[in-house]
């Protein structure tokens, strides 16, 4: 998030309940919280999934030349990812 910032980046985060507030205080732009992504309109350039669940979701949320990256993955998401056409 950081990094982003020091490039001009505008950073969206996603997150439950208690982390809200550290993401905010570290410098996001904007926090939402892990169902209302699915709702907002919009895509997004880059995508850093550090959980690794619902990334056939998110993978719809970029712009055509968008990238994401994860740290976290399970076996179906891992699968999801091995499926999904781009």
């Amino acid at each position: 998030m950081q990094l982003a910032h020091a490039m001009a980046g505008h950073v969206t985060a996603l997150a439950r309940g208690r982390y809200a507030t550290a993401l905010a205080d570290l410098g996001a732009d904007g926090v939402l919280g892990c169902d209302a992504v699915l709702d907002q309109p919009g895509s997004f350039d880059v995508i850093v999934d550090t959980v690794g669940t619902d990334l056939e979701s998110y993978w719809h949320r970029l712009t055509r030349n968008g990238r994401m990256a994860t740290v976290g993955l399970t076996a179906s998401a891992l699968a999801a990812i091995a499926v999904t056409p781009r």
